[in-house]
Parts: structure tokens; sequence; C-alpha cells
């Protein structure tokens, strides 16, 4: 369970074809590639790793398999439809809704909150741009914190105060959060709505969703501690959490995600390419829009991590390799960054091989 100090933080972006022979890699076999990851997947996340995991390549999956229970008082094991509290993997979805308004010319990266709320006109979160939030580098409190018993309104950002100098990174739920209601403002409909026209509709991702309070979600796997069999329970409304972590999903409907951005469905590829271009100080994190950026071979490839009580979440799009790793798990504090990286090394060798 969260406290008021670690709650934010810890909010740190069709159908697919059955295992299939990688082209172009005679010296491993699928069958070897899936028993690599395997064990990748469980010299990371123990014997007892409890979630799904998809890993495609160019539209094909290479792997794909559910490990342990989703529910353990009943002994209901996860299953490929399960879904998952994704936490931050809301973020990119975020940034994808506000990259649309760029291009439907409602927004700029450029504008400033208080163009965008004139109530904040003198006030210490008036100059933050789009392009701040964007990038965590508002240096915007956590401002959620103040209200942890309802969502945020832009009425809060009048007494919001900056804990750290724009243009520093420093990662920043709260920013995203802020960005929900720049969309909303600037869409003229509620994120809930957007999310689902924008995004989920034409992306055909029908298993996805945003969390409520004292709402079950069908299919849901529970979320659990490293230890113990009580599901783990959030201890304010997940509503505050929306533009920043209440999306729920599966690993199918964030590889359709992926397929939707890759073949510019939902957005454009001079857009997506703003995105992926680092936006932070060198020397530090390397962040776009939306997305961490991580180097192999010389390119980045953007990809994001989640963290909520009970679970934990990774996507990687390795873009110039058209490669997606998707990580989904209903246990918290899961290293799925080790997980991610070791996948990442396999593929890059057999698809070198």
């Amino acid at each position: 369970m969260l406290n008021r100090r670690s709650f934010m933080p810890l909010l740190a972006a069709g159908t697919f074809t059955n295992l299939v022979a990688v082209s172009g890699c005679q010296a491993k076999s699928a069958s070897s590639i899936s028993s690599q990851i395997d064990e990748a997947i469980r010299q990371s996340g123990g014997d007892n790793f409890s979630g799904n995991v998809l890993v495609l390549r160019k539209g094909e999956v290479l792997f794909r398999k559910s490990f342990g229970l989703a529910d353990r008082s009943t002994n209901a094991l996860n299953q490929t439809a399960s879904r998952f509290a994704a936490a931050s993997l809301a973020k990119p979805f975020t940034a994808v809704l506000t990259f649309q308004l760029i291009e439907e010319g409602k927004l700029k990266l450029s504008d400033r909150l208080d163009g965008v709320f004139p109530e904040l006109a003198g006030k210490a979160s008036s100059t933050i741009t789009v392009e701040q939030l964007l990038s965590h580098t508002s240096g915007i409190e956590e401002a959620t914190e103040h209200h942890l018993d309802r969502p945020l309104v832009p009425g809060d950002l009048v007494a919001a105060r900056l804990t750290s100098k724009p243009g520093v990174f420093a990662y920043s739920s709260a920013g995203y959060v802020v960005l929900k209601l720049v969309v909303e403002k600037a869409s003229g409909q509620d994120y809930a709505t957007r999310l689902n026209e924008r995004i989920f509709i034409p992306a055909s991702m029908k298993d996805s969703g945003l969390l409520r309070t004292n709402t079950e979600v069908s299919g849901l796997a529970l979320g659990y501690a490293q230890s113990g069999n009580a599901p783990a329970k959030l201890s304010v409304p997940v509503e505050i959490l929306d533009g920043a972590g209440s999306l729920y999903t599966t690993t199918e409907d964030l590889a359709r995600f992926d397929k939707a951005l890759s073949g510019n469905v939902i957005l454009s590829a001079q857009s997506q390419k703003i995105m992926h271009t680092r936006h932070t100080p060198n020397g530090g994190a390397a962040w776009g829009y939306g997305w961490a950026l991580a180097d192999q071979g010389g390119k980045y490839y953007p990809w994001h991590k989640g963290d909520l009580p009970g679970y934990t979440a990774v996507m990687a799009r390795q873009i110039h390799r058209e490669e997606l790793v998707v990580i989904l798990s209903n246990q918290e504090k899961i290293d799925v960054n080790a997980m991610r990286q070791k996948i990442l090394r396999i593929l890059k060798a057999t698809a070198e091989s």
C-alpha cells in the first residue's frame, strides 16, 4: 500500500500468428529462440513469476506465454486474454492523444498552461509548456498528492509549485495528469471518451480501458505483493491517475497499439519521429515525448515501464528491427527491465546470426 510520499513516484505508450520460424535465421530455430526467452524470464522473474509475456518480430509471434495465477484464492491461471493494470504505460497513450491534437491544430508544443487555462496567469505553473510536460522537464510538483481524495482539476494548479527548474529532467506523473487536463480542454471531450474514440477503437483494442474505484474489471488478474496471498490495494481513488497510470490492458492489445502506431493509423510518422527523438539534456536519462529511450546498436528505441501496488509492466518497441516486447505482471517489484534487456539481446543476436 502506498503512502503519500511513495505514491506518485511509483508511476515511474488484430490477431497475430502463432509461433513461426524466423526468416533469415537458419542457425536459430523458432523453438530455440522461445527457449532462450523463457529462460531469460525465469532468470529475472524467478520460478514463481506471474504474468503474460508477448514477443513479436515483424508482426509474427516469437514468444507468447502466460505464467502463474490470476487469482491465488481460486488457483485461476493467467491466460492470454488476462487483463492487467499497466500503470505508467498509460503515459505513451496520453502523449499520442496530445500529438493528435497538435496535428489537428488545436495545440502546439509551445503552448503555455496559462494559455490553456487563463486562471493560471501569473502563477508558478503559468509558463509550463506542453513540450515540458511531455518530456518530464516542467519542474511541476506532484500536485496530485495534495488531493488524494479526488482527481485533479485545473483550479488546483493555481497553488501548484515548481520543485525543480524548468528544462531539467525530473520524472513527473503529475505532469501527465496535467496533460490529461490539457487534452480534455483542447478536445472538448473527457479523457476516457477521447482515449476510446481516438486510440482504442481505431487500434481494435477491445480489452483495454481505465480502472475505476469500486468497479470490477472482468478478466483482470489480481495484483499481489512479492509475498502473501492477499491482493494488493491502492490507497487512493484510481481515477486520480488518469493520464498517468490508470490504464488496464492485455499483451495482445498492446501489440495492437504497436501495430496501429507502426502503420500510422492513429498518428503520423512525422509526429512519431518527433516523439522518439531525445528531448532531455545530455548526460542524464534519455526521454522523448511519452517514451523513455534506450540505445541498442547506436539507435534509440522507445520503451516504458509501469509500477502499481501488485503490478509491474514494460513495453519496448525496437522499431528499426520491427520487434516488440511486452511484459505484464500481476506481481509488484518484478525486475521487468532485466527481462526486457535480456530478451532484446536474444532478439538482436538471432537477427544477426
